[in-house]
């Protein structure tokens, strides 16, 4: 099996030694198990996280309506503020991610849902 030697990072092909957890390498050399990575998958440097993109109706504070991002796919509601009905999208037992209103600009409250998938990685240096 191939492992990284943790001090000087070589992978090098390793035979364990069944009694006293010694592992040896072809060469000759032998390495304890915690001077070896035996985990050679690169590091996930990035992730995708499904959702869904729903706009509220259009209100006195948000006159194209709020943008927001829910884990799970939402439903539409309703409240009456003062005699006037607002409608949002609600999702139970999770916190909306609020987006700009000029994103998706073509999506309305009529509209169902829009699910999405958003890629998160670390900006270029």
């Amino acid at each position: 099996m191939k492992a990284r030697v943790r001090a000087s990072g070589k992978i090098v092909e390793v035979t364990r030694n069944m009694t006293n957890g010694v592992y040896a390498t072809s060469d000759g050399k032998c390495y304890w198990d915690v001077d070896l990575d035996f985990n050679l998958d690169p590091p996930q440097l990035e992730v995708t996280i499904s959702g869904w993109v729903a706009r509220d109706q259009p209100n006195s504070i948000s006159k194209k309506g709020s943008l927001h991002v829910f884990h799970h796919k939402p439903s539409r509601d309703y409240f009456d503020d003062n005699d006037v009905i607002c409608g949002f999208w609600d999702e139970d037992d999770s916190p909306a991610i609020p987006l700009s209103e000029s994103t998706f600009p073509n999506l309305t409250w009529q509209d169902e849902p829009l699910e999405v998938e958003i890629t998160i990685k670390p900006k270029k240096q």
